[in-house]
Parts: structure tokens; sequence; C-alpha cells
């Protein structure tokens, strides 16, 4: 072999162990180098969306501490449908504070096509005079309950001066 000829095989040697080089160890260093700095960035990109949410629900833990009065008193405006004692012993304290007899039964307060909440009905019937009766009717108008009276009928009374009155009133439930 001549020296030219050696040098040659030489410089194919080098080169083709410099591509087994690179196409063994190299390229998949950088592969892997590359799977790294993806998975780097998606870590970070969960990290931020993470820290967002964080900070979200401390922020809504704030405004909920705001709110929670008030959600209280929403809460306090439905009537528990299971027993409706409370709202059955708000009927009768505030007829008594308006000098009227009642008398309370359940009723069907008929679910119209805008309802969209559940309802309790009741039917109440009183005897006592006029005034009276309107008194009654304001503090059921400016009661802590969601009322809404369906029905009203008003007749004399076989005594001088009282009436009779039914009304068919409908509560929202929880």
């Amino acid at each position: 072999m001549k020296p030219a000829q050696k040098t040659n095989f030489s410089i194919i040697g080098l080169v083709v162990v410099t591509l087994l080089i690179v196409a063994f160890f190299v390229f998949p260093l950088l592969k892997k180098i590359q799977a790294t700095s993806n998975e780097i960035k998606s870590q970070k990109e969960k990290y931020i969306t993470l820290e967002n949410q964080i900070k979200e629900l401390e922020e809504f833990k704030m405004l909920y501490q705001d709110l929670a009065v008030f959600l209280e008193k929403i809460d306090q405006l439905f009537v528990d449908p299971e027993v409706p004692v409370d709202f059955i012993g708000f009927l009768e304290k505030k007829a008594a504070e308006s000098y009227l007899t009642i008398t309370i039964s359940p009723s069907t307060p008929g679910k119209g096509a805008q309802d969209y909440w559940p309802s309790l009905g009741f039917h109440v019937s009183s005897k006592g005079y006029f005034p009276n009766f309107m008194k009654f009717l304001e503090k059921l108008k400016s009661s802590p309950y969601l009322i809404e009276i369906r029905s009203l009928n008003v007749s004399q009374a076989a005594e001088a001066g009282r009436i009779n009155t039914n009304l068919i009133i409908k509560v929202y439930t929880k």
C-alpha cells in the first residue's frame, strides 16, 4: 500500500468513525435533549396554569367570604319543603299580630309555565276586620320568604263589619 492510499483509508476510516459516533451518540443525545426540553416547557406551562388556578381560587374564596352573609340571607328566603313549620308559624304569628283568626291547609300551588323553582301551596282562610286583613297582607308582602298570592277571595261575614277571606299562596322552597 502506498502512503497516499494509507492516508485515504485513514481519512475514510476517520470519516466513517466520526459518522458512526455522530449517528449513534450525538443524534440520540440531541433527541434526548430536545425531548427533555419539551418536557420542561410542558411542565412550565402546567405550573403557570396551576398558579393561575390557585390565584383564581384564592380570589373566589375571598369573594365567597364577602358574599357568605348575602348567600345565607338568600337561603333563608326559601322554605324547607320537608318541614315548613317555620313558615306556618310565621303566618300564624303575623295573623295574630293583625288580630285575625286563620286556618292553614296545604294546597297545590299549580306550576306555571315560568316556574323555575319548586314551591309549596297553602290555603289560608281568615276572619276579621278589613283593615286588619290589609295589615296582614302588608306583612306577607314584606315577609322574609318568597311568596306569591295566587288567589284572593273576600266575602262579608255574618257579623257586622267583619270579613271572611280565602288566600291561596305559593311559597318557594329550597
